[in-house]
C-alpha cells in the first residue's frame, strides 16, 4: 500500500486525505484455446436470469395449457393480461372495414381471385371456421377487420393480413394479449452453427404459425368478417380463426414455444433432431450442419419425423449435398434455379435467412440493386440501411457509408437538404465501390 500523504510531524494536524491502492498482479500469457474460448463464448446463449412478471404469466398460461388436441397440433389458450377480458362489441367497426375492402375487390379481379383463394384455403384446412347461429350472439367476442398484402418477391402471391392493432372505443386485441419472452433464437448463432459443418442444409415449417390451434374458448376473440364462399353479393358473415395468427402480440411466442415443446416432448424419436429444433430454428426456418451426409440425414429424418407427431411438415430441404437431397423426396426439397447463363462463374443460388447461399461452391455472396435515391441525408440512410449483413462480412465498405451518414448528423444537415458538393463526391464515389462489390 502506498500513501500519497508525506506530512511532517512539526505541522498542525493535517487533514485526512485519500489512500490510493495498488495492486500487481502477473497476466498469464493467453493461449490459443483460451482465444477460441473467448470467441466462442460470444456467440452463446446464455440465460441472463432476468424475466419480468408479464413474462413469467404468459409462460405460466402457455405451459400449464398447451396439450395436443383430437386433430394431433399443439392447443393453447390465449394469453391474456387478464383472464376472458370484456371488450366492446367492435363488430360495426369491423362491418365498415368490411365494406371499405368491397370496392377495391369489385374493381380488381385479380386481386379478388387471390383474396378468395386465400380465404376459402384457410376454411378448407381448419385454420378457420363459420360461427354458429346459436354462437353468434356470445357476450365475449372481438371482430379483426383484415386486408391483402403481395410480397413484391413473390408476385401473384396474396397474404391476408389480420389487423390486430385495429381500435375501437380506444383498445385494440393486442392491448390484451401478453407478447411474452422472446423465445427466438439469436439469429448470429443459428448462422455461425450453419458453418461449423462440412455437410450444411435449411428447411421450413410450412405455414408455422397456423399449424398451433387456439383453445375453443378463445377463438370468439378472433372473429372477422367476410362474403359466403366468396361471392360478394351476399351479406357479410362472422367466421373466427382457431389457430394463432399473423400479427397478433402473443402468435411469435406462443409458435416458438409450441416449437420448443415439440423437440422436448419427443427426444426419444431422435435427441440431435430434438436439439435442432430447439437451437437451430430461426422462427420457422431451421439450419443445421454435419460432418457427414450420413449424421444429417439422420438428424433431418429424425427433425422430420418430430414434426410429423405434431402435424407440422418440414419442407423446402436443401443443402450443398446433392447426396444428402437424394435421400429426401422431391416434393420436401426446393426447388434448384438453373444456373444463370449471364453470370457463368455464379451456380443455383438459395435464400438463407436473408442470406444469398450459392449451394455448388458453398459460399455465400452479395447481389443486390442500388436503388437511385436523392443525395440526401434521408436518401443516404434509407441506402445504407438496406443494406442486410447480420455477419458483417461487407462491413469494412459499409462502415464508409455510415461515417459519411454520420458527418451529416455531426454537420446538422436538414433530412432534405443536398449534400455539399465535397460530400457528395465522396459519396458518389462510395456508391459506385459499393454498387461494384454488390454486382
Amino acid at each position: 500500500m502506498a500513501s500519497v500523504s508525506d506530512q511532517s510531524s512539526e505541522d498542525h494536524q493535517p487533514t485526512e486525505i485519500p489512500v490510493v491502492h495498488v495492486y500487481r498482479s502477473r497476466v498469464e500469457q493467453a493461449t490459443v484455446q483460451d482465444v477460441l474460448n473467448v470467441l466462442e463464448g460470444d456467440f452463446v446463449e446464455k440465460d441472463t436470469g432476468t424475466i419480468s412478471q408479464d413474462d413469467i404469466k404468459f409462460l405460466d398460461v402457455i405451459g400449464n395449457g398447451i396439450k395436443l388436441n383430437e386433430s394431433g397440433h399443439y392447443e393453447m389458450f390465449l394469453p391474456f393480461r387478464e383472464e376472458n377480458p370484456a371488450l366492446p362489441n367492435n363488430r360495426s367497426s369491423a362491418f365498415a372495414r368490411a365494406m371499405g375492402l368491397k370496392p377495391q375487390l369489385e374493381k380488381d379481379p385479380v386481386k379478388r381471385g387471390h383474396y378468395v383463394t386465400f380465404m376459402n384455403d384457410l376454411l378448407v384446412k381448419g385454420h378457420a371456421e363459420k360461427v354458429p347461429e346459436d354462437e353468434l350472439d356470445k357476450p365475449v367476442k372481438w371482430y379483426i377487420p383484415h386486408h391483402g398484402v403481395y410480397n413484391e418477391k413473390k408476385p401473384g402471391k396474396i397474404r391476408v393480413v389480420f389487423d390486430c392493432s385495429a381500435r375501437f372505443q380506444g383498445i385494440c386485441i393486442n392491448d390484451v394479449l401478453l407478447q411474452g419472452p422472446d423465445l427466438i433464437n439469436p439469429l448470429v448463432g443459428v448462422l455461425l452453427r450453419f458453418r461449423k459443418g462440412k455437410i450444411a442444409l435449411s428447411c421450413d415449417i410450412q405455414q408455422m404459425y397456423h399449424q398451433f390451434h387456439v383453445r375453443p374458448c378463445h377463438r370468439d376473440y378472433l372473429r372477422f368478417l367476410w362474403w359466403e364462399d366468396g361471392d360478394l353479393t351476399k351479406p357479410l358473415k362472422d367466421f373466427r380463426m382457431t389457430v394463432h395468427i399473423f400479427g397478433a402480440a402473443s402468435s411469435p411466442g406462443c409458435a416458438n414455444y409450441g416449437l420448443k415443446q415439440a423437440g422436448k416432448d419427443n427426444v426419444h424419436i431422435d435427441e440431435d433432431a430434438a436439439q435442432f429444433l430447439q437451437q437451430n430454428f430461426y422462427v420457422d426456418d431451421g439450419l443445421h450442419a454435419a460432418d457427414d451426409v450420413e449424421t444429417a440425414a439422420r438428424v433431418l429424418k429424425g427433425a422430420v419425423k418430430i414434426c410429423q407427431e405434431v402435424q407440422m411438415r418440414l419442407h423446402k430441404i436443401t443443402s450443398n449435398s446433392d447426396e444428402l437431397l437424394a435421400v429426401f423426396p422431391e416434393e420436401e426439397r426446393t426447388e434448384r434455379k438453373p444456373r444463370d447463363l449471364g453470370k457463368p462463374d455464379k451456380g443455383p443460388m438459395e435464400r438463407v435467412l436473408g442470406l444469398q447461399w450459392l449451394t455448388e461452391e458453398d459460399v455465400f455472396t452479395f447481389t443486390q440493386s442500388i436503388k437511385s435515391r436523392p443525395a440526401t441525408r434521408r436518401g443516404m440512410l434509407s441506402t445504407v440501411a438496406a443494406l442486410y449483413d447480420p455477419l458483417g462480412f461487407i462491413s469494412p465498405v459499409v462502415l464508409r457509408g455510415r461515417i459519411l451518414l454520420h458527418q451529416t448528423c455531426r454537420d446538422h444537415l436538414d433530412w432534405d437538404d443536398l449534400l455539399p458538393d465535397v460530400m457528395h463526391g465522396a459519396w458518389i464515389r462510395w456508391l459506385d465501390e459499393l454498387t461494384a462489390l454488390l454486382s
